[in-house]
Formats: C-alpha cells, structure tokens, sequence
C-alpha cells in the first residue's frame, strides 16, 4: 500500500519509475520504495505472530499444522521462531514454521441469547408460580418457591441460550 502510494506521487511528479544513471533523486527514490515495501512486507508477516506472542499462558487451543495434524493444549509461551502447549500428559514445542493456524479452542456464546433465554425463563417462572394458590395448599414450598422458581428458569435458560449461539472459535493466526 506505501509503496504504491510513493509510486504514485512519482508519477504524478513526472518521474518515471526506470532508474537512470544521470537522475540520482530517482534512485534514491527507487532504494527507498523498496525497503518501505521490505518493511511492509515483514510487518505484514509478523503481525500475525506477534498475536501469538501476547496470548495469555493457560488459554486453551488448537494448532493445526501444514501436516494436517491438529494439537490441542494450553499456550505456555512463544517467541519469534516456536511456541511451547501443555497438552494432557506432555509438553510441547512446536517450530512457528510447522504451523498453519492457531484458534481458540472454543467460541463464544451469545449474550444476546443468554438474555433473551434468561427473560423467557424468568417469565416461564412466573407463569408457573401464578398457576398456584399457596393460601389452600402448601405447594411446590410455599411462598419462598414463588421467588426460587422464576430465578432458577432464569438462570437455566440464560445458559441454554449462551451455550446454544455459540460462535466460531476466534482465529489468532493464520501463517502466510
């Protein structure tokens, strides 16, 4: 994108962009667009790992690698050429040019569904309570039920609708 930019205000300026030996603001011009779009290029590469690199120790996820081997396991710690994963029984290093991507290992749920199940269950609850008449029976416990039922509908809806949007893992890396 820089390099692009800096060509086209060459352009725009006249000059053209085929080095000669009697121009040498052109040749400079030329070397810098050329370690810009260098620099670029391995700001691009490495931006993606530097995710990698800040990832909290103990967060589970899955590396797949260009074998098409998939390795599940806690982040321990990476640095610009491997990263280490506890994985049930060992510990592993894995070489950062054996990977193909890193993900969380599980998505997030949806609080939208987790408020909208947690509403529906507390208005379920109610509807339930309402259905009795605590001054001629003494049942489902009695007045302290008609606050339990409704909380608990709440509550267990509220998970249900989280756990059911789930959303895709989240991407950390994908190699170049």
């Amino acid at each position: 994108m820089r390099i692009a930019t800096v060509l086209a205000l060459a352009t725009a300026l006249g000059w053209s962009t085929t080095a000669s030996a009697a121009d040498p603001l052109r040749i400079a011009l030329e070397v810098e667009a050329a370690k810009l779009a260098l620099a670029q290029a391995d700001a691009d590469r490495d931006s993606g790992w530097l995710r990698v690199e800040r990832l909290a120790a103990g967060q589970d996820i899955v590396i797949r690698l260009h074998d098409g081997t998939a390795v599940r396991g806690k982040f321990v710690h990476a640095d610009s050429s491997s990263m280490r994963v506890n994985n049930p029984g060992n510990s592993q290093l894995i070489r950062r040019g054996d990977i193909y991507r890193i993900d969380m290992a599980r998505g997030r749920g949806s609080a939208v569904a987790a408020a909208i199940g947690a509403a529906g269950g507390a208005v379920a609850g109610l509807a339930f309570v309402a259905q009795f008449d605590y001054s001629e029976c003494n049942c489902a416990g009695g007045q302290p039920s008609a606050v339990l039922i409704p909380i608990s509908a709440a509550i267990g809806l509220g998970v249900v609708g989280y756990r059911s949007f789930r959303h895709e893992p989240e991407r950390i890396y994908l190699a170049p």
